[in-house]
Order: C-alpha cells, then structure tokens, then sequence
C-alpha cells in the first residue's frame, strides 16, 4: 500500500505551513519528518494520515493499483502522539482490551501490556498514570495495531 500526496498544502489564514507537496510514501518505507517547532511536522502527518484535509491538492491512499476510499483510510493507519487522549475513566487493561477486541490486533492485550511495561498498573485508570507511562501506552497500543502504516508524532515526549 501507498501513500501519494499530491500538491498538497496546508495554510492557515493567509500563511502556508507546506505547499505543493509532492511525495509518494511507499509501504514498508521509513520516514522522518523534521523541522522547528510550529514548523508544520504534526499538521502534515495529521493531513498524510487522513485525520485533517489539505487546504489544498489530495493524499489518495492506493493499494496496487486499486484507490482506497477516503471513509475507509482510518483502518490502514494507526497514530501516537501526544496531545491524544485516551479515555481516562478505563484503566490500562480495559484500554487495552478495548483496542484488542475493535482493531485486529497483531498482539494480546496483556502483550501490549507488557511493551508499555505497565504490568504493575494494568488495573489503575488512565487519569493516574504520569504522563510518561499514557505515552508508552500510547505508542505500545499503536506499534501493536495490525495497520499498514503507523504515524508516531513526537514519540519520545514525556519520555525520561
């Protein structure tokens, strides 16, 4: 499966974070987007993974030669970042079985468990984990996801 995006910008007001972009992400490619803060990298892995439209051109997801619908690119793409929530009433075992039951996952709830290394707060709530173990979770129940492409954005934050 690939990912084309073509001439695809992105403006807010009348200032552009990225225009005319033109780029194909191949599967099994590894890519690393950089650049200054407020520099537009988590916009564009936003509108590259369909979570936000382009103020302009398209991302058109194409398995061989077939184009996916865009209302069904949600289930190719699995995303971790920071700024997302998770539901804080659960705790990391519902959470996780949550995911393992609505998203053909490639691990067990209790796998995903273990990658987060939350074995000793698989029965506390969301709202009681530091903001270093919720992005472990975060990033574990992502990399675990059976998704053709898994977009990390800013994964070492709130890391120690």
């Amino acid at each position: 499966m690939n990912i084309d995006l073509r001439n695809v910008g992105m403006r807010f007001g009348k200032e552009f974070l990225f225009h005319d972009l033109n780029y194909t992400l191949k599967e099994g490619e590894h890519l690393a987007i950089l650049g200054y803060n407020g520099s537009g990298k988590s916009t564009l892995l936003q509108v590259v993974s369909g979570a936000m439209m382009p103020t302009e051109g398209e991302v058109v997801f194409k398995n061989g030669k077939d184009l996916i619908d865009p209302n069904d690119q949600y289930q190719y793409v699995a995303f971790a970042t920071p700024y997302a929530e998770l539901i804080e009433e659960l705790s990391v075992e519902e959470i996780a079985n949550f995911q393992t039951r609505i998203i053909q996952e490639s691990m067990t709830a209790e796998e995903i468990i273990r990658m987060a290394m939350l074995e000793n707060s698989s029965n506390k709530s969301i709202s009681k984990l530091s903001s270093g173990m919720r992005q472990r979770l975060k990033l574990s129940l992502a990399i675990a996801s059976n998704r053709s492409w898994v977009f990390l954005d800013e994964p070492c934050s709130n890391l120690d």
